[in-house]
């Protein structure tokens, strides 16, 4: 299985807006369906834009809502169920272990690669027989207005941003069990609108820490040393990802480059 680390945070994360955050853009190929642990993929109907759907501690368990204790229901018509398109994982899967390396990336593929914006999400954990552990309650996008990405990637398989549980939520995740096993389950729900035409996936990651001490970050070490604007913006133009991060190498260049690096 490939797997990618996330070398640089992009946005800072604030732990008073919700409980999952948009950390960084990643922009990995090979991660298609098959590749990496995919928890959930929905698909809008008809001239619909909006879509929704959710997976619990089955792959058969699904629907497009959620309850409080890890349960879901409703309509599966936007949802999935394809060879590799949905199922609760485990944390060993992605190489989980700790509440600060857990991680989700919503692969957005929409044609054109146009914009989306991202209504829901939460993550439901439960242990290896199934039984419910914890919930997260509410995501935010902090430097995204209202989670509306202006661009996504065309076609699956090419990652998309990344979110991870803020301190408060990894705090109590971790006294509720959710990270004593990697055994454990992971469910999710997720919703979407101006969404038309593609196929929207969620798949379990592991982030690693910061690589660069916090006393010699930007200093002597060559892997952390401070990019120009220039430098970055090279970096992301040959990468095709030009339109999206420009505003963002702006405030803070080496963390937009850091997003853009691959790792298997």
């Amino acid at each position: 299985m490939k797997q990618f680390l996330v070398v640089g945070m992009l946005f800072a994360v604030h732990t008073s807006f919700a409980s999952i955050v948009l950390t960084s853009p990643v922009f990995v190929t090979g991660t298609g369906l098959g590749t990496v642990p995919t928890l959930l993929t929905i698909s809008s109907q008809g001239s619909s834009s909006v879509e929704a759907g959710c997976v619990g501690n089955t792959s058969t368990q699904i629907g497009n809502s959620v309850s409080l204790l890890g349960v879901c229901s409703g309509s599966t018509a936007d949802v999935k169920t394809g060879a590799s398109q949905i199922g609760p994982q485990t944390l060993a899967a992605a190489g989980v272990t700790t509440a600060d390396t857990f991680g989700i990336v919503f692969n957005a593929s929409e044609p054109a690669g146009n914009s989306i914006t991202l209504t829901g999400l939460t993550a439901t954990f439960y242990d290896s027989t199934g039984a419910f552990l914890y919930q997260t309650s509410g995501f935010s996008c902090p430097g995204v207005s209202g989670c509306a990405f202006p661009n996504t990637n065309t076609g699956v398989g090419k990652s998309g941003f990344l979110f991870s549980l803020d301190a408060t939520q990894q705090a109590e995740a971790t006294t509720a069990g959710a990270f004593a096993n990697t055994g454990n389950l992971v469910g999710l729900f997720a919703s979407a609108s101006d969404a038309t035409g593609g196929l929207e996936t969620f798949f379990l990651a592991a982030i690693p820490g910061n690589t660069c001490p916090a006393s010699r970050r930007m200093r002597s070490e060559p892997k952390c040393r401070k990019l120009t604007a220039w430098q970055c913006n090279r970096r992301v133009r040959r990468r095709g990802q030009w339109s999206f991060m420009m505003r963002l190498i702006r405030s803070n260049p080496i963390r937009a480059c850091a997003s853009t690096r691959q790792h298997f």
